[in-house]
């Protein structure tokens, strides 16, 4: 892992004009002109979190500073720069395919016009049609458990972040989702042509995700991953009751 004197957090630039891939040029938005984007784009305006093994959140300071200075972790982070980047899973709620978009992120403590990771905005519509583009029928995988997809016509894709550092090799990533800051819970985008109802298990990351979604209209929906035991998920339909923050989950991270 690259070290300097000085660490980094994560930041996301807040610009219309990013490093986007595939010419989605419109993920992103100036929170600082958040009244001149189209009322009819849904706009999600959040930030970046660090979180450790269990979820716990890691302060900023923590994370940027040199080893040694705070003692409640055991070890500090200095990945120096770090792009989030968005996956999509084509006809399928786990396993990510090709990277379609990325946001360079930028230094929190130095504020650039484009704003920060303590302040961005993410054009969710943009997602929904970008998804759109890359969502297809239910595709069967042997991890796959009485999965079902009703109607089975239904095109859908789910949305995965992940964070890393580009100019390592080789290249390595940091967990990265959707949290509600008040509750704690996570939350993932999943996109759906038309209404359906997903059913079923899914095995992935060690662990057993089973799913009851009911959908009642086309386009990207919120599914709340609550953890059950024994390394299983219930994943349902649910809305944020909280700010949505974009955490960054460091395993080697760990609470003294």
């Amino acid at each position: 892992m690259m070290q300097r004197k000085l660490g980094v957090k994560l930041g996301l630039a807040g610009v219309v004009c990013v490093f986007g891939l595939a010419g989605c040029s419109d993920m992103q938005v100036n929170t600082r002109h958040l009244d001149k984007v189209d009322q009819a784009e849904r706009v999600l305006r959040t930030r970046i979190e660090f979180v450790d093994r269990t979820y716990r959140e890691i302060p900023y300071e923590i994370v940027e500073q040199e080893p040694g200075k705070r003692k409640e972790y055991q070890h500090v982070i200095f990945d120096d720069p770090l792009e989030l980047s968005f996956y999509h899973a084509s006809g399928r709620l786990a396993s990510k395919a090709s990277r379609f978009y990325r946001i360079r992120l930028k230094r929190a403590y130095a504020w650039l016009e484009s704003g920060t990771q303590k302040d961005f905005a993410i054009n969710l519509s943009a997602i929904e049609r970008e998804l759109d583009g890359y969502a297809s029928t239910y595709i069967p995988h042997p991890e796959d458990i009485d999965f079902r997809v009703e109607p089975s016509n239904t095109r859908l894709a789910r949305l995965i972040l992940s964070a890393g550092n580009p100019f390592l090799y080789p290249y390595s990533e940091h967990e990265a989702e959707f949290i509600d800051s008040k509750t704690r819970a996570r939350f993932a985008l999943l996109y759906v042509d038309r209404p359906c109802r997903i059913s079923g298990s899914v095995r992935a990351n060690d662990g057993l995700f089973r799913h009851e979604l009911k959908i009642d209209k086309p386009g990207l929906h919120w599914m709340q991953i609550q953890p059950v035991e024994n390394r299983s998920a219930f994943v349902s339909l649910a809305d944020p009751e909280g700010p949505v923050s974009v955490y960054v989950r460091y395993f080697q991270l760990e609470p003294k």
